[in-house]
Protein backbone atom coordinates (compact mmCIF):
# COMPACT_ATOMS: atom_id res chain seq x y z
CA UNK A 1 0.00 0.00 0.00
CA UNK A 2 1.07 3.46 -0.58
CA UNK A 3 2.36 5.64 1.40
CA UNK A 4 -0.47 8.82 2.67
CA UNK A 5 0.07 11.96 0.46
CA UNK A 6 -2.22 14.36 2.05
CA UNK A 7 -3.76 14.03 5.79
CA UNK A 8 -7.47 15.82 6.25
CA UNK A 9 -8.87 15.89 9.65
CA UNK A 10 -12.57 16.73 10.59
CA UNK A 11 -13.37 19.80 11.75
CA UNK A 12 -16.21 20.66 14.27
CA UNK A 13 -18.82 21.98 12.13
CA UNK A 14 -18.34 19.52 9.64
CA UNK A 15 -19.56 16.62 11.97
CA UNK A 16 -22.51 14.36 10.97
CA UNK A 17 -22.19 14.85 7.25
CA UNK A 18 -21.96 12.01 4.57
CA UNK A 19 -17.73 11.18 3.94
CA UNK A 20 -18.53 11.93 -0.09
CA UNK A 21 -20.28 15.27 0.61
CA UNK A 22 -17.40 16.19 3.06
CA UNK A 23 -14.60 15.40 0.59
CA UNK A 24 -16.13 17.08 -2.06
CA UNK A 25 -16.06 20.33 -0.18
CA UNK A 26 -12.62 20.34 1.42
CA UNK A 27 -10.68 18.98 -1.23
CA UNK A 28 -12.66 21.20 -4.22
CA UNK A 29 -13.87 18.04 -6.67
CA UNK A 30 -16.66 16.67 -8.25
CA UNK A 31 -18.79 14.32 -5.63
CA UNK A 32 -18.52 11.82 -8.37
CA UNK A 33 -14.86 12.21 -8.55
CA UNK A 34 -14.43 11.46 -4.34
CA UNK A 35 -16.78 8.40 -4.78
CA UNK A 36 -14.46 7.03 -7.60
CA UNK A 37 -11.54 7.76 -5.13
CA UNK A 38 -13.59 5.88 -2.32
CA UNK A 39 -14.44 2.89 -4.10
CA UNK A 40 -10.86 2.65 -5.17
CA UNK A 41 -9.90 2.21 -1.52
CA UNK A 42 -7.94 5.79 -1.54
CA UNK A 43 -9.73 7.02 1.90
CA UNK A 44 -8.48 5.77 4.97
CA UNK A 45 -9.15 5.93 8.48
CA UNK A 46 -6.70 3.98 10.41
CA UNK A 47 -5.74 2.00 7.64
CA UNK A 48 -8.85 1.21 6.79
CA UNK A 49 -11.29 2.19 3.71
CA UNK A 50 -14.37 3.65 4.49
CA UNK A 51 -17.95 3.28 2.85
CA UNK A 52 -18.75 6.85 0.74
CA UNK A 53 -21.91 6.94 3.01
CA UNK A 54 -20.41 7.26 6.41
CA UNK A 55 -20.37 9.74 8.27
CA UNK A 56 -17.78 11.69 9.62
CA UNK A 57 -16.80 12.80 13.05
CA UNK A 58 -15.32 15.91 14.35
CA UNK A 59 -11.51 15.10 14.87
CA UNK A 60 -11.56 12.20 12.49
CA UNK A 61 -8.33 11.97 10.50
CA UNK A 62 -8.48 10.94 6.89
CA UNK A 63 -5.32 9.52 4.77
CA UNK A 64 -5.79 9.96 1.73
CA UNK A 65 -4.10 8.21 -0.95
CA UNK A 66 -2.98 9.66 -4.24
CA UNK A 67 -5.02 9.41 -7.73
CA UNK A 68 -1.89 8.16 -9.38
CA UNK A 69 -1.22 5.33 -6.64
CA UNK A 70 -3.83 2.97 -8.26
CA UNK A 71 -2.22 -0.17 -10.03
CA UNK A 72 -1.48 -0.17 -13.46
CA UNK A 73 -4.52 -2.83 -13.93
CA UNK A 74 -6.98 -0.75 -12.16
CA UNK A 75 -5.69 2.63 -14.37
CA UNK A 76 -6.32 0.56 -17.47
CA UNK A 77 -9.33 1.86 -19.11
CA UNK A 78 -11.76 -0.44 -21.97
CA UNK A 79 -11.41 0.45 -25.18
CA UNK A 80 -14.63 1.13 -27.25
CA UNK A 81 -15.99 -1.15 -30.34
CA UNK A 82 -15.91 0.22 -33.32
CA UNK A 83 -19.79 0.27 -35.03
CA UNK A 84 -19.47 1.95 -38.71
CA UNK A 85 -16.45 4.48 -39.38
CA UNK A 86 -16.28 6.51 -42.82
CA UNK A 87 -13.97 9.39 -44.15
CA UNK A 88 -15.95 11.60 -41.83
CA UNK A 89 -17.23 9.97 -38.64
CA UNK A 90 -16.96 7.47 -36.11
CA UNK A 91 -19.40 5.61 -34.24
CA UNK A 92 -18.55 4.31 -31.60
CA UNK A 93 -20.41 1.78 -28.37
CA UNK A 94 -18.71 2.79 -25.62
CA UNK A 95 -18.14 0.57 -22.53
CA UNK A 96 -18.69 1.34 -19.10
CA UNK A 97 -15.59 2.86 -17.14
CA UNK A 98 -14.64 4.62 -19.79
CA UNK A 99 -14.32 8.38 -19.40
CA UNK A 100 -14.64 10.58 -22.60
CA UNK A 101 -12.21 12.92 -22.12
CA UNK A 102 -9.64 14.65 -20.04
CA UNK A 103 -10.34 16.56 -17.10
CA UNK A 104 -9.05 17.31 -13.65
CA UNK A 105 -8.97 14.45 -11.66
CA UNK A 106 -8.93 11.71 -14.67
CA UNK A 107 -5.98 9.61 -14.43
CA UNK A 108 -6.98 7.03 -16.37
CA UNK A 109 -7.21 6.63 -20.40
CA UNK A 110 -9.91 7.75 -21.63
CA UNK A 111 -12.10 7.61 -25.40
CA UNK A 112 -9.97 10.80 -26.56
CA UNK A 113 -6.92 9.73 -25.67
CA UNK A 114 -8.00 6.28 -27.50
CA UNK A 115 -9.18 8.10 -30.84
CA UNK A 116 -5.35 10.10 -30.93
CA UNK A 117 -3.93 6.92 -30.80
CA UNK A 118 -5.72 5.29 -33.65
CA UNK A 119 -6.21 8.48 -35.70
CA UNK A 120 -3.66 11.08 -34.94
CA UNK A 121 -5.22 13.43 -37.22
CA UNK A 122 -8.33 14.15 -35.11
CA UNK A 123 -6.04 16.32 -32.64
CA UNK A 124 -6.99 19.82 -34.69
CA UNK A 125 -10.74 18.57 -35.18
CA UNK A 126 -13.20 20.38 -32.91
CA UNK A 127 -13.56 23.45 -30.71
CA UNK A 128 -11.76 22.47 -27.56
CA UNK A 129 -7.87 20.99 -27.65
CA UNK A 130 -8.46 18.67 -24.80
CA UNK A 131 -12.06 17.22 -26.40
CA UNK A 132 -10.89 16.86 -30.67
CA UNK A 133 -13.42 14.83 -32.60
CA UNK A 134 -16.03 15.23 -29.26
CA UNK A 135 -19.62 16.12 -30.27
CA UNK A 136 -21.47 14.89 -27.51
CA UNK A 137 -20.96 12.93 -24.24
CA UNK A 138 -21.50 10.11 -22.58
CA UNK A 139 -20.96 9.06 -18.68
CA UNK A 140 -18.33 7.52 -17.58
CA UNK A 141 -20.50 5.00 -15.81
CA UNK A 142 -22.99 4.57 -18.73
CA UNK A 143 -22.52 2.24 -21.64
CA UNK A 144 -23.31 2.98 -25.24
CA UNK A 145 -23.30 4.26 -28.76
CA UNK A 146 -21.45 7.65 -29.12
CA UNK A 147 -20.56 9.33 -32.81
CA UNK A 148 -16.89 11.18 -32.95
CA UNK A 149 -15.70 13.48 -36.11
CA UNK A 150 -12.87 12.91 -38.28
CA UNK A 151 -13.03 15.93 -40.01
CA UNK A 152 -13.90 19.77 -38.65
CA UNK A 153 -16.57 19.93 -41.57
CA UNK A 154 -18.08 16.83 -39.94
CA UNK A 155 -17.37 18.37 -36.63
CA UNK A 156 -19.69 21.50 -37.50
CA UNK A 157 -22.36 19.51 -39.04
CA UNK A 158 -23.34 17.06 -36.56
CA UNK A 159 -22.54 19.86 -33.91
CA UNK A 160 -25.73 22.02 -36.13
CA UNK A 161 -27.45 18.88 -36.06
CA UNK A 162 -27.40 18.23 -32.33
CA UNK A 163 -28.17 22.05 -32.08
CA UNK A 164 -31.04 21.88 -34.03
CA UNK A 165 -32.26 18.84 -32.17
CA UNK A 166 -32.22 16.72 -35.18
CA UNK A 167 -30.38 14.20 -33.36
CA UNK A 168 -32.42 11.57 -31.58
CA UNK A 169 -30.87 9.26 -28.69
CA UNK A 170 -32.64 6.28 -27.27
CA UNK A 171 -31.56 5.22 -23.67
CA UNK A 172 -32.36 2.10 -21.39
CA UNK A 173 -33.31 3.18 -18.08
CA UNK A 174 -33.34 0.38 -15.49
CA UNK A 175 -34.93 3.15 -12.66
CA UNK A 176 -36.01 2.04 -8.68
CA UNK A 177 -39.61 1.49 -8.22
CA UNK A 178 -42.75 1.06 -10.15
CA UNK A 179 -43.80 3.71 -12.87
CA UNK A 180 -47.46 4.28 -13.38
CA UNK A 181 -47.54 6.55 -16.33
CA UNK A 182 -46.90 4.46 -19.81
CA UNK A 183 -45.15 7.45 -21.06
CA UNK A 184 -44.70 10.89 -19.35
CA UNK A 185 -41.98 14.00 -20.62
CA UNK A 186 -39.84 15.55 -17.68
CA UNK A 187 -39.39 19.38 -17.81
CA UNK A 188 -37.10 20.45 -14.79
CA UNK A 189 -34.43 22.98 -15.11
CA UNK A 190 -31.23 21.82 -14.29
CA UNK A 191 -28.70 23.22 -11.93
CA UNK A 192 -25.44 22.59 -10.41
CA UNK A 193 -25.28 22.21 -6.11
CA UNK A 194 -23.26 23.78 -3.60
CA UNK A 195 -21.29 19.90 -3.52
CA UNK A 196 -21.06 19.64 -7.56
CA UNK A 197 -23.37 17.72 -8.15
CA UNK A 198 -26.53 18.65 -11.21
CA UNK A 199 -29.84 18.74 -9.60
CA UNK A 200 -33.95 19.13 -10.90
CA UNK A 201 -36.71 20.99 -8.97
CA UNK A 202 -39.97 20.61 -10.37
CA UNK A 203 -40.51 24.69 -8.99
CA UNK A 204 -38.14 27.43 -7.87
CA UNK A 205 -34.90 26.20 -9.87
CA UNK A 206 -33.42 28.45 -12.02
CA UNK A 207 -31.67 26.36 -13.88
CA UNK A 208 -31.63 25.55 -17.63
CA UNK A 209 -34.51 24.13 -19.17
CA UNK A 210 -34.16 20.20 -20.08
CA UNK A 211 -36.88 17.96 -21.59
CA UNK A 212 -36.55 13.94 -21.20
CA UNK A 213 -39.36 11.86 -22.31
CA UNK A 214 -39.38 7.66 -21.62
CA UNK A 215 -42.00 5.18 -22.28
CA UNK A 216 -42.09 2.60 -20.48
CA UNK A 217 -41.22 -0.69 -21.50
CA UNK A 218 -41.25 -3.68 -18.80
CA UNK A 219 -42.39 -3.12 -14.99
CA UNK A 220 -40.73 -6.21 -12.75
CA UNK A 221 -41.31 -5.04 -9.32
CA UNK A 222 -39.36 -3.58 -7.83
CA UNK A 223 -38.17 -2.08 -11.50
CA UNK A 224 -39.11 -0.26 -14.27
CA UNK A 225 -37.68 -0.81 -17.81
CA UNK A 226 -37.93 2.48 -19.61
CA UNK A 227 -37.54 3.71 -23.34
CA UNK A 228 -35.48 7.36 -22.55
CA UNK A 229 -35.38 10.12 -25.42
CA UNK A 230 -33.43 13.47 -24.11
CA UNK A 231 -34.87 16.33 -26.21
CA UNK A 232 -32.07 18.52 -24.69
CA UNK A 233 -28.11 17.98 -23.61
CA UNK A 234 -27.36 18.82 -19.99
CA UNK A 235 -24.77 17.26 -18.05
CA UNK A 236 -26.25 14.01 -16.04
CA UNK A 237 -29.40 14.88 -17.86
CA UNK A 238 -31.12 11.81 -17.51
CA UNK A 239 -29.91 10.48 -14.51
CA UNK A 240 -31.42 13.79 -12.52
CA UNK A 241 -34.24 14.36 -14.21
CA UNK A 242 -35.34 10.24 -13.55
CA UNK A 243 -34.32 11.11 -9.74
CA UNK A 244 -36.14 14.05 -9.58
CA UNK A 245 -38.72 12.42 -11.08
CA UNK A 246 -38.71 9.96 -8.37
CA UNK A 247 -37.00 6.60 -9.83
CA UNK A 248 -33.29 7.14 -9.78
CA UNK A 249 -31.36 4.30 -11.74
CA UNK A 250 -30.69 1.59 -10.85
CA UNK A 251 -27.07 1.37 -9.94
CA UNK A 252 -25.99 4.47 -9.78
CA UNK A 253 -23.51 5.70 -6.92
CA UNK A 254 -24.37 9.93 -7.34
CA UNK A 255 -27.70 10.06 -7.98
CA UNK A 256 -29.51 7.77 -5.47
CA UNK A 257 -32.87 7.58 -2.77
CA UNK A 258 -32.03 6.52 0.67
CA UNK A 259 -35.61 4.35 0.71
CA UNK A 260 -33.85 2.13 -2.66
CA UNK A 261 -30.91 1.44 -0.72
CA UNK A 262 -31.52 -2.27 0.66
CA UNK A 263 -33.07 -3.13 -2.52
CA UNK A 264 -31.29 -5.45 -4.86
CA UNK A 265 -28.77 -3.60 -7.37
CA UNK A 266 -27.25 -3.98 -10.86
CA UNK A 267 -23.38 -4.37 -10.87
CA UNK A 268 -23.42 -0.92 -12.13
CA UNK A 269 -25.15 2.37 -13.09
CA UNK A 270 -28.01 0.79 -15.76
CA UNK A 271 -27.83 3.39 -18.47
CA UNK A 272 -27.35 2.34 -22.29
CA UNK A 273 -27.50 4.75 -25.06
CA UNK A 274 -29.05 2.10 -27.44
CA UNK A 275 -29.90 3.87 -30.06
CA UNK A 276 -28.64 6.87 -32.08
CA UNK A 277 -29.78 8.48 -35.02
CA UNK A 278 -28.38 11.83 -37.02
CA UNK A 279 -27.81 13.23 -40.66
CA UNK A 280 -24.93 12.17 -42.03
CA UNK A 281 -23.16 15.08 -44.19
CA UNK A 282 -23.99 13.09 -47.49
CA UNK A 283 -27.76 13.97 -46.62
CA UNK A 284 -28.84 10.57 -45.91
CA UNK A 285 -30.07 9.75 -41.77
CA UNK A 286 -28.17 7.19 -40.02
CA UNK A 287 -29.29 4.87 -37.34
CA UNK A 288 -27.64 2.94 -35.26
CA UNK A 289 -27.59 0.44 -32.15
CA UNK A 290 -26.01 -1.55 -29.52
CA UNK A 291 -27.83 -4.01 -28.04
CA UNK A 292 -27.59 -4.24 -23.44
CA UNK A 293 -23.89 -5.17 -22.52
CA UNK A 294 -23.27 -8.74 -20.44
CA UNK A 295 -23.54 -7.04 -17.61
CA UNK A 296 -26.78 -5.31 -17.71
CA UNK A 297 -28.69 -8.11 -19.92
CA UNK A 298 -27.69 -10.73 -17.47
CA UNK A 299 -28.75 -8.56 -14.21
CA UNK A 300 -32.46 -8.04 -16.55
CA UNK A 301 -32.56 -11.62 -17.36
CA UNK A 302 -32.60 -12.39 -13.95
CA UNK A 303 -35.60 -9.99 -12.85
CA UNK A 304 -37.74 -11.28 -15.80
CA UNK A 305 -37.04 -14.35 -14.93
CA UNK A 306 -38.03 -13.34 -11.21
CA UNK A 307 -41.17 -12.00 -12.42
CA UNK A 308 -42.52 -15.27 -14.48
Amino acid sequence: MSDPVQQLTVPPDAAGQRLDQFLAGALRRSRGDIQRKIARHEVLVGGQPLERDARVVSGQQFDLLDDASETPAAAAAPHPAVIAEDDDLLVLNKPSGLTMHPADGVREQTLVDWLLARSPALRGVGDDPQRPGIVHRLDREASGLVVAAKTQAAFEHLKRAFQERRVEKHYRALVHGIVEPNAHTITFPIERAADGRMVAKPVGSDGRAAETHFTVLERMPPFTLLDVVTKTGRTHQVRVHLNAYGHPIAGDPLYFQKRFRNVRRPPRLFLHAASLRFPHLDGTERTYEAPLPPDLKNFLDSLQQRVT
